[in-house]
């Protein structure tokens, strides 16, 4: 029978395995990029180092002109000497903080352009575990219907096939009450067996219906049980094309005595559908 939810967790745990696979792809995707980014960043960093260089140069430069100047003017430990050593350090600092800043935005930016990257794959990543999410559950419904479908397809062609049958059965029955002869009887019934159309079973009750005239209406069921003529020795006493006979419970049966017939013949036999 059609389970709606045994089938949506089968489909969930198929959809787990793709989403699992579609992340991996976008994950090593990004670990790519985020590599290439990396180095730029690494390539970026190291251009400034000559201007770092530049920077110091300038600041030997100058502080070797400035001590030279002071010692020419006899001023090498005076106040001016030591005002023009820290103008030099100050301007080499300047230096140095303007270029930490450029160096700075640039890595920024590349950093900024990595997590636009980012950004676009994760959002990529989310789409397609949605998209394979929603496949599968639309995939789960269309089984369940299918498998719905099937199934009253199965019942009504089921029900038309027991009805069918049963319509045959109806048929048989009232075409043996229209037989005058008993050897005529049991040679259709016989050729019945042989065909397939009905049991040994169905054609000793269809016989027994016969021998009392007995119509058969309103059948409800497709399957035959023999008639019973009453309960002899703890068993049924059924009429049959070869003989009377008990029959037990156990599945058991023996030949019906004269006397058990005679009885028999004197009682109304139960339907037989």
């Amino acid at each position: 029978m059609a389970n709606y939810n045994s089938i949506k967790k089968k489909t969930d745990e198929e959809a787990k395995v793709k989403i699992e696979q579609s992340n991996k792809i976008f994950d090593d995707q990004y670990a790519a990029t985020e590599k290439i980014y990396n180095e730029q960043i690494k390539q970026s960093d190291a251009s400034y180092v000559r201007s770092y260089d530049r920077a110091n140069v300038r600041r030997i430069v100058n502080e070797r002109y400035a001590k030279e100047m002071a010692a020419n003017m006899g001023l090498s430990n005076s106040g001016y000497n030591l005002t023009q050593q820290t103008q030099i350090m100050l301007s080499y600092g300047n230096a140095v903080l303007e270029t930490d800043m450029q160096k700075n935005a640039a890595a920024n930016s590349i950093r900024q352009q990595l997590a636009g990257v980012k950004a676009d794959i994760e959002a990529q990543k989310s789409k397609s575990a949605f998209d394979i999410q929603d496949a599968y559950d639309r995939q789960a419904v269309d089984t369940y219907n299918q498998q719905v479908a099937s199934e009253k397809a199965a019942a009504a062609a089921k029900e038309a096939a027991i009805k069918a049958q049963r319509n045959k059965l109806q048929e048989i029955a009232d075409k043996c009450l229209t037989f005058n002869d008993n050897d005529k009887l049991s040679t259709y019934l016989d050729g019945l067996v042989a065909m397939g159309v009905i049991t040994e079973d169905m054609a000793d009750t269809l016989y027994a219906n016969y021998k009392t005239k007995t119509p058969v209406y309103n059948s409800t069921i497709p399957k035959i049980k023999p008639a019973s003529f009453g309960e002899y020795d703890n068993g049924s006493l059924i009429p049959g094309r070869n003989g009377w006979t008990i029959s037990y419970k156990d599945g058991t049966t023996r030949k019906a005595t004269p006397e058990e017939v005679k009885a028999g013949k004197s009682l109304k036999p139960k339907p037989i559908f």
